[in-house]
């Protein structure tokens, strides 16, 4: 299987679940699962049995690439974020696609750490002398796990490459995949603004921020210092009782370093309330460029209220909001 042609088969299934697909009409977040679940798959059996060639794994990754920021398997449109990054695991910044190199790798090394289970089966003989082929250096990716964990405080000891868990995790699991996608681009900066699409060479009559006109439209001024923008956050950080939000970053904001303090229950609703937060005000911005219109600040923050409890309530688990409550005394809202 070392020739392309030989993995033409795999090339078609992908082409032919796109051509039945209407994925214009599907957002990120359905695009993302689509492709985690399906044309992450279609491959697997080959993958199991063989080494993919260099150009196959990129013909392939083209495909899911284009099907994710496009829709089709054709690119017609920018890519805001290198692909690489998006197949990296959620603690180190991407959407935990993973990569069809890693694994096919993955699969094979399955056979190897077989052998070393099952070393007297007859299968490992045969299939020892095709790994042996492939030329892939198995032996230093496997390790024995000493201990059992126990004495290790999963969110609080830093164990993922000397960082807390809680820091590095980015996917809040009271929000909608759509969501996390928007503010993991907006973490790192690659979201359709003025100022990032005129340095992408894109003719513009102006790179000045579309609603309030104050200033340059950054990723920071159109999420928090628009004096639209933080108009909303300074409502829903009066609805929530807190403190000012004017010297806070986007970082600071969407990765949750201002609710340590809280408990690991109520610092993910705070985290979903921000992201809801940052999510509904491009979204008001996208209205006033493509529609010329656009909420006020008490509209707004009904909207982040709704919206919120909606998304909120239908993924908590053994615990409801009641509506009243979220509205007025959100601290004591839960029953």
């Amino acid at each position: 299987m070392s020739k392309e042609q030989n993995w033409k088969p795999v090339i078609d299934k992908f082409n032919s679940k796109l051509a039945n697909w209407k994925a214009r009409s599907i957002s990120y977040g359905g695009r993302l699962t689509l492709v985690k679940s399906v044309l992450s798959s279609l491959p697997l059996y080959y993958f199991s049995l063989f080494r993919a060639p260099l150009s196959v794994i990129k013909n392939l990754e083209s495909i899911r690439r284009n099907f994710f920021w496009v829709g089709t398997g054709e690119c017609s449109k920018l890519s805001w974020v290198k692909w690489d990054e998006g197949l990296l695991p959620y603690e180190d910044g991407g959407l935990n696609i993973g990569s069809l190199s890693g694994k096919n790798l993955a699969l094979l090394g399955k056979w190897f750490w077989r052998a070393k289970i099952e070393p007297k089966t007859l299968w490992v003989l045969i299939k020892s002398v095709m790994i042996e082929k492939m030329d892939i250096k198995f032996a230093s990716s496997f390790s024995k796990i000493i201990g059992d964990g126990s004495d290790t405080r999963f969110w609080e000891d830093p164990w993922v490459c000397g960082l807390l868990v809680r820091e590095v995790f980015l996917k809040n699991r009271l929000t909608p995949i759509k969501v996390a996608i928007f503010i993991w681009r907006a973490l790192k900066r690659r979201i359709p603004v003025r100022i990032e699409l005129d340095k992408r060479g894109i003719d513009l009559d102006s790179v000045r921020c579309p609603l309030c006109d104050d200033d340059v439209e950054t990723i920071e001024h159109t999420l928090i210092f628009c004096r639209h923008a933080m108009d909303i956050w300074v409502r829903v950080y009066k609805w929530w009782g807190l403190g000012t939000v004017s010297n806070l970053s986007i970082d600071e904001i969407f990765r949750g370093k201002c609710n340590r303090s809280l408990s690991p229950l109520w610092s993910s609703i705070w985290q979903a309330i921000e992201w809801t937060c940052g999510y509904l005000i491009w979204k008001n911005r996208n209205q006033k460029v493509f529609s010329d219109s656009s909420w006020s600040g008490p509209t707004g923050l009904m909207e982040i209220q709704l919206k919120s409890f909606e998304w909120i309530s239908n993924r908590l688990k053994n615990r409801k909001l009641d509506w009243l409550g979220w509205i007025s005394k959100p601290w004591s809202c839960l029953v």
